[in-house]
């Protein structure tokens, strides 16, 4: 082969990897506002709501959002086409960027299911499974990753928040927590079909023949309106009174059509004014009130467990550089009586983050090592680890080896940065799950019942489950699910897990067909004991507290 041979056919090469490289790919499919992955119950794009596809090559590095309406079907070189029960239906194009791009799905688009692909600057995608309904509601969150704070307005479409700004007043102003009793709008999409041309100017008008349900902390809010917003192309309005009886920073919000829930949110609500009370589920008394009051507080947990293998003890000593209230906001939990659903996924949809891991912490230093004694002369050092922080295992869980029931003292002789301190707490009696359903069919819209005995009764419960759906071999995404958590007092000693919470998991087949995606489910069930505070120099506050995790279940959700 001569030289110059060689050259083209490596030049042809290179090209042609080029374009193999260029070419769109995508990786999932979702409302618009919930996030909610392809496998899941919330998955399916409704008729008339906004969607979104994560991927690769999708459009230009740099977002290009469309300048005002009608939304184009290209957009600086992306397109995109659904195909569904032998139609293809051009989408108008919101935004386009090369990992995501933003559209409309059509109130014609035919309802079961269909494919989608998306094509850019002359290089199409391979077609990708997605599902479709007439309705299926995702309600638009203040981080646009479909959890957290959920986005609604006062009357003049400024936000119920946490806490209220100086300028509070008009769209997009932070105007502080509800009150039961407030007409409030909530901002969602999917709610579904409109008629009309709908690409060229919003088209509001109250949907009344939905079957459309607003929880608010496990209360039913009474509906006002329901249907397109006056501003918007694909973005619903749900106008709703707060109803009496919930309170707290973190109140789960959701809608339910049917028997299809949308993404669960939070929303801010206090008994009179516009703070919100912050509650964290097993905290001691005046814990919440002395890191609120630091500017920049410095803390230690110190904290003991048991599951089914092992007894182990924990301890980290932090500064935060920042305020109280951030931290707040980060540990907050439910209040109690209530429960949250979160999806996950492995890759290939929206950013996830933990919050608590975001903090700008530096460690402290509280000496080499902390000292246990519990009943009996069983007697523990806890090491400090190179990275800082302080474990170890304690034993193991049978009767006489370590954490059974009595007092517990820790103690530490202080270090560089924290001084001597000595603090205690009581391990209860063994927390039970008295009716574990095993690997019994859970009937998902009947709910389910957790009973218990045992633990403080001063604590709490968290009883948590998730299912996931695993996909098939050529996606992006290995595996996508939903989880739960619910806070129970653990004095009530049982708990029904809503069908609003279990509608929301993945459900295992009855009789999966060749080839079917599996899914796997669990369900586990955690006490906390009410913690104990504890002080040393160098700390504004410590807290020493005991989990007992009980083995998960495996169940089959129907």
């Amino acid at each position: 082969m001569s030289k110059m041979k060689s050259i083209s056919v490596v030049v042809l090469f290179s090209l042609t990897a080029a374009i193999a490289t260029a070419q769109p790919v995508v990786s999932a499919v979702a409302n618009g506002a919930s996030n909610t992955l392809n496998g899941l119950p919330g998955s399916p794009l409704a008729e008339g709501s906004i969607g979104v596809a994560y991927g690769r090559n999708l459009g230009p590095a740099n977002l290009v959002a469309a300048s005002g309406l009608p939304w184009p079907t290209t957009l600086s070189g992306t397109s995109a086409q659904i195909e569904a029960s032998g139609q293809t239906i051009n989408l108008p194009i919101y935004y386009t960027s090369a990992a995501q791009i933003g559209f409309l799905v059509p109130s014609n688009t035919p309802v079961g299911g269909g494919t989608i692909r998306v094509t850019y600057n002359g290089q199409t995608s391979a077609n990708f499974g997605i599902p479709t309904s007439r309705a299926n509601l995702g309600i638009f969150t203040r981080n646009s990753r479909g959890f957290g704070p959920a986005i609604v307005t006062y009357s003049d479409f400024s936000l119920v928040s946490q806490t209220r700004a100086p300028n509070c007043g008009g769209p997009s102003t932070d105007c502080g927590a509800a009150n039961p009793g407030q007409t409030l709008i909530l901002w969602a999409t999917g709610l579904g079909p409109v008629t009309g041309n709908e690409t060229t100017t919003p088209l509001p008008g109250d949907m009344t023949d939905h079957p459309l349900r607003l929880w608010i902390g496990g209360v039913q809010a009474n509906i006002v309106y329901r249907g397109r917003s006056g501003c918007c192309v694909g973005v619903d309005q749900i106008a709703f009174v707060v109803p009496e009886g919930v309170s707290g920073c973190n109140v789960p919000i959701f809608a339910q059509i049917n028997n299809g829930i949308s993404n669960y949110a939070t929303i801010p609500i206090a008994p009179t004014g516009s703070t919100c009370t912050s509650s964290v589920a097993g905290a001691p008394p005046d814990f919440l009130a002395r890191l609120m009051a630091a500017a920049s507080p410095s803390f230690g947990f110190i904290s003991f467990d048991r599951n089914e293998r092992r007894d182990r003890a924990g301890a980290a000593f932090l500064k935060l550089n920042g305020s109280g209230q951030l931290l707040t906001e980060a540990i907050e939990t439910l209040p109690l009586g209530t429960c949250m659903v979160r999806t996950f996924f492995n890759a290939g949809g929206p950013e996830d983050s933990d919050p608590f891991s975001t903090l700008p912490f530096s460690l402290l230093d509280a000496g080499a090592s902390l000292a246990v004694s519990g009943p009996g002369g069983r007697n523990r050092m806890i090491p400090r680890g190179p990275d800082g922080d302080y474990n170890t295992m304690l034993g193991n869980t049978s009767s006489g080896n370590y954490l059974d029931p009595g007092v517990y003292t820790i103690t530490g002789t202080g270090g560089r940065d924290i001084g001597g301190f000595n603090t205690s707490i009581t391990i209860p009696q063994p927390f039970v799950w008295t009716n574990p359903p095993g690997n019994a069919r859970v009937m998902r819209a009947n709910g389910l019942t957790v009973n218990w005995t045992g633990g403080d009764p001063n604590g709490v419960v968290h009883i948590r489950g998730d299912s996931a759906v695993l996909t098939a071999p050529n996606s992006d995404i290995a595996f996508a699910g939903a989880q739960f958590d619910c806070i129970a007092r653990a004095s009530a000693n049982t708990f029904l897990i809503p069908p609003t919470v279990l509608l929301t998991l993945p459900p295992q087949p009855v009789n999966p067909p060749p080839g079917a995606r599996p899914v796997v489910a669990f369900i586990d069930v955690i006490h906390q004991s009410l913690g104990a505070l504890f002080t040393a120099p160098g700390l504004d506050f410590g807290v020493t507290d005991y989990e007992q995790e009980l083995p998960g279940v495996p169940v089959s959700l129907q």
